[in-house]
């Protein structure tokens, strides 16, 4: 079309002078082109994967290693072997070699996340992480799901490598982060249904497979509510059936059971349990443990340490220990606890009115010492209300409680029960913490 300019004359649209519209037409256009191209870089993270490259090419000064074990060293060797075969002769559903992740800083030194982390997983296993704050489990986590890339290392998992064929590797995990990774504005069953239908599932598959999991997770009447609305625990429960639903192979669990009252932490097992029977692999990493000054670490307190290794006693085939992106230790439960769990562990429930005088905290360390005159022990807790002990030699039970019930009715003013139990996986853990984690051998490297 044309318009007018002055009487008479007659001009494009599209002009580039004052009266036309072309500058402006122009300058949309730039934007419209600048824009998109900026949504597709972030949405494909294109410039994180070139910043990734860029990383990986700097030269590295190792920290120094922390651990020597003959355990981890054997499976890096067998990862390393493993990965290097090809795809079709891969039995492992997940491999993670040799990967570290460093986070640069300017000026200042890498900080490592990750250590050279080497492990495999098989069908039907359980791997579990255990350690302390900041060890490095959720950044594993990341670096598996792709949220963050690895500095160095490469990690296989459903017949695909992550940097190879990352859509591929993606479409067969299942992922329950922290936090609530759902929408929170949809229904529970909702939720479930987006996801299942993303991963492809048909429509009956999606109803038979939604149904299903609600009963395992046990929110079949919770169902129809907002997942905004629910508690913390039947958050963590619908974020655990999510990441095991609409068939996956491998689903990677972070800390599953945060928050969780005992009786939805049973259901949460439960539905791993589902999962592992049914051939999928399942790696989950333990809850958090508070840290204690380096003062006060050679007396651990319930409320002080805050851990649970119930779901990866009960559920894991192997368990490895992060400290500080290293994998300090590598084993099934039960090697794990005849490495590192001393004999037995005795407690005393003692009688506040009656420890709190004079007398009675003579009467204590009295009991201390018989105790150390009676066994090979040592404190391991001291409370207002309990003495807990460690045993380090393995005694048959009777012996044990003779000796226990004589004590108790010598100091029957003081000790109102007791008990008396193998060491656990907490044992252990407290045990391989307390022994290394201010150990350092500089001489070491990698």
């Amino acid at each position: 079309m044309l318009r007018s300019r002055e009487y008479g004359a007659w001009v494009s649209h599209y002009e580039m002078s004052e009266y036309g519209m072309g500058k402006s037409l122009l300058g949309v256009t730039a934007h419209i082109i600048v824009f998109t191209s900026l949504v597709l870089l972030l949405e494909y993270r294109l410039i994180r994967r070139l910043w990734s490259e860029v990383e990986k090419r700097r030269t590295l000064v190792l920290p120094t290693r922390k651990y020597e074990n003959s355990d981890v060293a054997e499976e890096k060797q067998y990862v390393s072997n493993t990965i290097a075969r090809s795809k079709e002769t891969i039995k492992e559903i997940m491999l993670v070699s040799r990967t570290w992740k460093a986070y640069f800083k300017l000026f200042e030194e890498p900080t490592f996340a990750l250590k050279d982390v080497n492990y495999s997983v098989k069908k039907g296993d359980c791997f579990g992480i255990i350690g302390l704050n900041g060890a490095g489990k959720t950044t594993n986590f990341k670096v598996i799901t792709r949220q963050e890339y690895p500095t160095r290392g490469t990690i296989y998992a459903n017949g695909y490598f992550a940097d190879a064929n990352p859509a591929e590797y993606l479409s067969g995990l299942g992922y329950c982060p922290q936090t609530f990774g759902l929408d929170n504005f949809r229904t529970g069953e909702a939720n479930l249904r987006t996801l299942m239908s993303m991963r492809g599932l048909s429509k009956e598959d999606i109803k038979n497979e939604t149904r299903s999991w609600l009963s395992i997770i046990g929110l079949v009447q919770s169902a129809g509510r907002r997942a905004a609305d629910y508690s913390g625990g039947m958050t963590r429960r619908l974020a655990v059936g999510a990441a095991l639903s609409g068939g996956v192979r491998v689903a990677l669990l972070d800390e599953p059971t945060a928050g969780v009252d005992t009786a939805a932490k049973r259901q949460v097992w439960l539905a791993v349990k589902r999962a592992l029977e049914s051939g999928r692999c399942v790696v989950l990493s333990s809850h958090k443990y508070t840290v204690l000054s380096q003062s006060k670490i050679s007396m651990f307190s319930t409320d002080n340490f805050n851990c649970s290794m119930d779901e990866v006693e009960r559920l894991c085939n192997r368990v490895t220990v992060l400290d500080a992106g290293e994998m300090g230790a590598l084993g099934s439960p039960t090697r794990y606890k005849e490495l590192y769990a001393l004999g037995h562990t005795v407690i005393f429930k003692l009688r506040v009115n009656s420890v709190l005088s004079q007398v009675g905290a003579i009467r204590v360390q009295s009991l201390k010492d018989f105790m150390d005159h009676e066994f090979d022990c040592f404190v391991k807790d001291e409370h207002l209300t309990a003495l807990r002990f460690t045993i380090t030699n393995n005694l048959p039970y009777n012996v044990i409680f003779i000796k226990l019930g004589f004590l108790a009715a010598e100091f029957d003013d003081i000790v109102e029960d007791y008990s008396a139990y193998d060491a656990n996986m907490e044992d252990a853990f407290m045990h391989f913490v307390k022994e290394n984690r201010y150990s350092i051998r500089p001489n070491e490297t990698w």
